[in-house]
C-alpha cells in the first residue's frame, strides 16, 4: 500500500476514535447546579401528558382478491404393465411380452389463506417498536379484547369502535389500514429484443450491435412477473375517533418468469411489495411519534452546561441521538378572549453523551450561549449523526 494512503486510513481512523471519544465527559467537572425552573402555564401543561404514546397495531382489511381459495395442485405419473402374447416385429412373430404405458393425473384440493393482513402486524410493530418515545400493545391483549368485542376490521373505523376499543387497551393510537389492491401483469419482451438483436448484429455499425446486445440482455431481467400492491395506513387518535396520519403506498416487485406459477408464489410476490412499500413509513413514524421529555437536572463548570432529562435506556435512548429544547408561553386571542400554548423552538440542540441510565441521560448542547433551566420541554429530532456523518 503506497504510504500516502496509509496516512489517509490513519488520519480516518483518528476522526473515527475523535468521535467515538468526544462524549466522553466527566460530570465532576461540573460541580455547579442550576436550580433555575421555567413556569408552566396552565394552557400548555398538555404538551407534558402524556409524554409517550401507547399504540396498538390493528389487523389490516384485506380489500384485494387475495385472500383464502382453494387450490388445486395437479401431478402426472408414468405408469407401465407387462402384456404378454404374440408379438410381431421386422424380425418375425414370436411369444413374448410387451410393454403399455400410460400417464395419470391426479389433482388435490387445499384450502389456502394468503393472510395478507396479518403479514402486515407483526412488522409494523417492529418498526413502531424501533422508534423513541412508544410504547406497544401486547398482541394478545389486542386479541383478547378483540374477541370480546366481537369487531369486524371495518367497525374499527368508526369512532365510536376506536374509542372503546382504545380505552379497553390503554393506547393513545391505533394503527390500522387496508390492502386495496393487487396488480399482476406479465412483461415479456424476449422474443421482440432477439428480433431486434438479429437485425442490429448484421449492422456493420458497432455501437448498433452493441445497443441490440444490451437491448436483448436487459429483458432478462426485467422480464417476468410484475406484482404491484396499494396499501393505506391510518393513525388514529384513540380519545377524539379522528384519523392523524393516513398515507397511501404502493411498490412493486418482478418475481421473474414462471411458466405455470403457483398461487403460493403469487401470494409469496404480493408479501415483497407490501414489506418493501412499508420503507416509506420510517420518516413519518418518525415524526408523528416524537419522543418527548423535560430537563430534570443542570450541571454547569462556570461556562458550559451539562443536561440531564428523565428519558433513558427504556425509550430507547441512544448515544448521539439529538434533542430540540422548547419554551412555552400562554398566549390570548385578543379579539376572542381565548387562551392557547405557544411553543417556540430555542435555537440550541442537546445532544446525548455516553451517560445513559434506565430512565434518565446526559445531554451536552451544542451551544453554550443559551442559559437552560429545570421543566423546559424537549423532543426528539431526526437528526441522528454517526460516525460517517461528515
Amino acid at each position: 500500500m503506497p504510504y500516502y494512503k496509509t496516512i489517509v486510513w490513519i488520519l480516518f481512523a483518528l476522526f473515527l476514535l475523535q468521535g467515538c471519544s468526544q462524549k466522553q465527559i466527566n460530570i465532576t467537572q461540573y460541580p455547579l447546579t442550576i436550580e433555575e425552573k421555567v413556569e408552566i402555564p396552565n394552557v400548555c401543561k398538555y404538551e407534558y401528558t402524556p409524554l409517550f404514546s401507547t399504540i396498538a397495531v390493528m389487523d389490516f382489511t384485506n380489500n384485494s382478491t387475495f385472500g383464502k381459495a382453494e387450490v388445486y395442485d395437479s401431478t402426472t405419473t408414468q405408469q407401465g404393465s407387462v402384456i404378454a402374447g404374440i408379438i410381431v416385429n421386422d424380425q418375425g412373430a414370436g411369444v413374448g411380452a410387451g410393454v403399455k404405458s400410460s400417464k395419470k393425473s391426479i389433482s388435490v384440493k387445499r384450502e389456502v389463506d394468503a393472510k395478507l393482513s396479518q403479514t402486515l402486524t407483526p412488522l409494523l410493530e417492529s418498526k413502531i417498536a424501533q422508534l423513541s418515545g412508544t410504547t406497544l400493545v401486547a398482541r394478545n391483549d389486542i386479541e383478547k379484547i378483540n374477541e370480546e368485542l366481537k369487531l369486524q376490521d371495518s367497525g374499527l373505523l368508526e369512532p365510536s369502535s376506536i374509542v372503546e376499543f382504545g380505552k379497553l387497551l390503554g393506547a393513545r393510537y391505533l394503527v390500522t389500514g387496508s390492502i386495496d389492491n393487487v396488480e399482476i401483469n406479465h412483461r415479456n419482451n424476449e422474443q421482440a429484443a432477439i428480433a431486434v438483436n438479429n437485425v442490429t448484429s448484421k449492422s456493420n455499425d458497432s455501437n448498433t450491435q452493441i445497443a441490440g446486445l444490451i437491448g436483448r440482455v436487459l429483458t432478462s431481467f426485467t422480464d417476468g412477473i410484475l406484482i404491484k400492491t396499494t396499501i393505506t395506513v391510518k393513525i388514529l387518535e384513540v380519545q377524539s375517533g379522528k384519523i392523524v396520519y393516513a398515507q397511501t403506498l404502493s411498490d412493486d416487485v418482478n418475481i421473474g418468469k414462471f411458466s405455470n406459477p403457483t398461487y403460493d408464489i403469487y401470494i409469496g410476490g404480493i408479501k415483497s411489495a407490501i414489506i418493501s412499500s412499508l420503507e416509506q413509513l420510517h420518516y413519518d413514524f418518525s415524526n408523528q411519534f416524537i419522543l418527548k421529555g423535560y430537563i430534570t437536572k443542570i450541571k454547569s463548570d462556570g461556562n458550559t452546561q451539562l443536561v440531564q432529562i428523565n428519558l433513558g435506556k427504556k425509550n430507547n435512548i441512544q448515544p448521539n441521538q439529538i434533542f430540540n429544547v422548547f419554551t412555552l408561553e400562554e398566549s390570548i386571542d385578543p379579539l376572542l378572549g381565548t387562551l392557547s400554548c405557544d411553543k417556540i423552538q430555542l435555537p440550541v440542540t442537546l445532544s446525548v453523551t455516553s451517560y445513559i441510565s434506565d430512565t434518565h441521560s446526559w445531554l451536552k448542547p451544542e451551544k453554550n450561549d443559551i442559559k437552560l433551566k429545570l421543566l423546559q420541554l424537549v423532543e426528539s429530532s431526526n437528526t441522528q449523526r454517526g460516525f460517517f456523518d461528515f
